[in-house]
């Protein structure tokens, strides 16, 4: 039963290193808008308002994105430690067993 799950969590350890991909970092203040409006019409102030606001909630989804990420590196850090001991319990096991 030990060998099955050893092995069962060698396949999904394998699967996740082997998907990782790189990933390119934009520091914060690479990217900036500036919403300007047509006019001082009213009309066009408020779609000002309003697409900077869509904005605003657009920079607090990707700050939720970027702590999402921040979690996946951590479990990724944590199976890899789990694939070690896995590796060295099987070596043992293997020892054993010769």
């Amino acid at each position: 039963m030990k060998k099955i799950i050893t092995i069962i969590v060698l396949i999904i350890l394998m699967i996740v290193t082997m998907s990782k991909k790189e990933e390119v970092i934009i520091p914060k203040d690479a990217i900036r808008f500036r919403v300007i409006a047509n006019s001082n019409d009213l009309k066009d102030q408020q779609e000002k308002k309003k697409i900077a606001m869509y904005l605003l909630e657009l920079g607090a989804v990707e700050q939720e994105v970027l702590e999402q990420q921040g979690l996946i590196r951590y479990l990724l850090m944590h199976f890899q430690t789990m694939e070690q001991h896995v590796l060295v319990e099987m070596k043992m096991l293997q020892e054993m067993i010769l």
